[in-house]
């Protein structure tokens, strides 16, 4: 927080000892977000060229459709969009997957995709 840090990379972390514990965060990003009084963040993974971002986390799958709104969508890849420009990364691409089998399959197998994600 004082800017001598460019990075910082976590592990995997019990959600059951947090909970024990008494700590009221349900992961690391909820934590970082408190500590550093971030109004915008996500959760990051890298794997080679790939970028990963939620949209919602640590919820109960269950709870998915009723947690995420369209401007959660186009908040969390702005923000993930203007952290990879800072990596120096040249022709982005964004990629938004389905939730429902298919993406939905033009709303037979879900509404999601088309309330959510392809009204953007």
């Amino acid at each position: 927080m004082n800017g001598k840090a460019n990075a910082l990379v976590t592990a995997p972390i019990s959600k059951e000892s947090l909970k024990i514990a008494g700590v009221r965060y349900a992961g690391h990003t909820e934590l970082l977000a408190a500590l550093t009084k971030s109004k915008k963040v996500a959760m990051l993974m890298i794997c080679g060229k790939i970028y990963g971002v939620m949209i919602t986390r640590h919820i109960s799958i269950s709870k998915i459709s009723e947690n995420i709104k369209t401007k959660d969508i186009v908040e969390t890849v702005n923000l993930s969009i203007d952290f990879i420009k800072k990596t120096k990364r040249k022709n982005i691409k964004i990629a938004l997957c389905g939730l429902n089998p298919h993406a939905g399959d033009n709303s037979i197998l879900g509404l999601e995709e088309k309330n959510y994600i392809t009204s953007i």
